[in-house]
């Protein structure tokens, strides 16, 4: 299954920037934040829990009912709000929320909402203006990603020349938001530190939040994500999930730019081992051979690189296995829909309540190090940047065949060894 490609080269800035990045507030927002927070594996690939835009449609009618009979209950109007934007109709989740704060003015959720809406109406400046209003209220909501949302919104209009914005943000190798961050926001400069590391892992956090709650196919919060990836000093890191962004984002955009992306996503795979054995690589034609020797040191190398095409028939799968694992809760929400029962409810007893694949991962051994249940940021990231102990242990293919996971087992085999040398 091949993503749906954007049709622009060139993104015109009030038209296609709200859709990039942003995070809202509704019910939703409060029953995933108890949740084990998603894998950044699942989030670029599409496997965590999320609605379909039916489950949004219904949203409306039941919410616009329930304020008919209870006007002054504030809930409603941000679930109302966010319905309407999910279907593609910010103008009319701002009318809701202008009209909650009618009743009462000041509000964290009001003002997150509306950030995120007029971005999403083309007018990033005044959205901005209200996210810094609700980060004065509540500065540590949202997993802390509504300040990275406000950082990544300010590094955007820095990108953004004449009103248009053009993708990639950054070009080649340079990684762009992680320099923006290291310039502006983090305070320890030592890239080796693990100090440095936990900001990282903070900011991280931040745009997966973002992709979580907002839009987790949109190409420049994947390109944030593997700007950050590319400087947690782990080449395993690099090679398996900042490529894979880069990618991904290659799926999501055409023509030029996707060939700058998947260029970018050459460029972090190369990253994990020396540029040399890389080129040596590609250049065999699609064999691969099975050691080299080196022009410097006279010794054997082993070349443990994988191709670009194996990566990219790895993540295609990938996705193609989350979309199959959606299309079950969509199919599920539908029929609750149509049988008159509540779907929210469902959804909470069905998803939230018990323990599902997603709750069953291959990183439990981490959980001796959480707090109160859950794991720090800095935990949660290195948990991820090795190679996991079986391909299902990353989201759950079990709508995928044992032959097809076979062909990805094989390809992180190469990802994750190690350039040895033999002499």
């Amino acid at each position: 299954m091949t993503p749906q490609k954007s049709k622009a080269l060139k993104i015109v800035f009030l038209f296609s920037l709200p859709i990039l990045l942003a995070c809202g507030w509704d019910w939703d927002t409060i029953k995933m934040e108890k949740q084990q927070f998603p894998q950044i594996h699942e989030l670029m690939t599409g496997k965590f829990f999320r609605h379909s835009q039916e489950m949004y449609y219904w949203r409306i009618m039941n919410r616009t009912d329930l304020l008919k009979k209870f006007p002054d209950s504030l809930n409603y109007y941000d679930d109302l709000a966010m319905a309407y934007d999910k279907t593609g109709q910010p103008e009319k989740a701002i009318e809701v929320m202008l009209k909650k704060d009618g009743i009462k003015p000041n509000v964290y959720e009001t003002h997150a909402n509306l950030g995120l809406f007029y971005m999403h109406n083309n007018n990033m400046q005044k959205g901005v203006e209200h996210v810094q209003q609700a980060l004065k209220i509540n500065p540590n909501a949202h997993f802390g990603r509504e300040k990275y949302q406000l950082y990544l919104g300010k590094y955007i209009l820095e990108k953004t020349v004449a009103g248009k914005l053009t993708l990639p943000l950054s070009k080649g190798s340079n990684t762009g938001f992680y320099f923006y961050l290291h310039k502006n926001v983090f305070k320890n400069k030592d890239y080796k530190s693990e100090a440095h590391f936990k900001e990282l892992a903070d900011a991280i956090k931040g745009v997966a939040g973002m992709m979580t709650f907002a839009n987790y196919r949109s190409p420049v919060l994947l390109e944030a994500l593997a700007d950050l990836l590319l400087h947690t000093n782990s080449t395993k890191g690099a090679g398996h999930l900042a490529a894979r962004a880069y990618l991904k984002a290659s799926f999501e955009t055409d023509g030029e730019t996707a060939k700058a992306y998947n260029e970018k996503a050459k460029l972090a795979r190369e990253y994990n081992f020396a540029g040399e054995e890389a080129e040596y690589y590609e250049k065999k034609d699609g064999k691969t051979p099975k050691e080299k020797l080196d022009s410097i040191t006279g010794h054997i190398i082993e070349v443990p690189l994988y191709k670009m095409s194996e990566l990219e028939t790895a993540l295609k799968l990938e996705v193609q296995s989350a979309e199959m694992w959606f299309d079950s809760i969509k199919k599920n929400e539908v029929a609750w829909i149509k049988a008159g029962k509540n779907p929210d409810t469902e959804f909470d007893k069905k998803y939230y309540q018990k323990k599902t694949e997603l709750n069953n991962r291959a990183y439990d051994n981490y959980n001796a190090n959480a707090n109160k249940g859950k794991l720090k940021n800095d935990v949660w990231l290195k948990q991820q940047l090795s190679k996991p102990k079986n391909i299902a242990n990353i989201h759950g293919f079990n709508s995928m065949s044992d032959s097809l996971k076979k062909v990805i087992d094989a390809i992180y085999e190469k990802e994750f060894r190690k350039p040895g040398k033999k002499s």
